[in-house]
């Protein structure tokens, strides 16, 4: 048993969900036959256990229109095997415990990455919130 896995199972269901980790590619196609721009697909990092706690909620300061739009600041522990991660990657909560199923499919945006000790590196995230 990892030490990662082992932290795991000392956490409350809650915090304990599955992620893809993905790296935007920043580069798109255009289909002269539509019209339409694809963005290329995303370059994956990481899918698998995580831990994914809130951290704050803070006022981002700008609006948009009539809408106020807030800044939500998550945490999200991964194994120490998962090493390359960058400002901009982009965290997609896959499944969660059955009391915290609105978790899944919120997008995360990676802020900072904090290289951890023997056990879990620690991610801040942001979520863009419409109040």
């Amino acid at each position: 048993m990892s030490r990662f896995t082992a932290l795991l199972d000392r956490t409350t269901l809650r915090e304990r969900v599955s992620i893809a980790l993905t790296r935007p590619s920043g580069t798109s196609t255009f289909d002269p036959d539509t019209g339409e721009i694809t963005p290329d697909s995303p370059a994956d990092i990481y899918e698998g256990e995580a831990l994914v706690y809130s951290a704050q909620s803070r006022d981002s300061g700008p609006q948009f229109g009539q809408d106020d739009r807030s800044l939500r600041l998550w945490y999200v522990l991964v194994p120490t095997t998962v090493t390359d991660v960058m400002r901009g990657d982009e965290i997609e909560v896959t499944t969660a415990s059955v009391e915290d199923q609105v978790l899944i499919g919120r997008t995360l945006r990676v802020v900072t990455f904090d290289l951890g000790n023997k056990v879990a590196h620690r991610i801040q995230a942001e979520e863009i919130e419409i109040p």
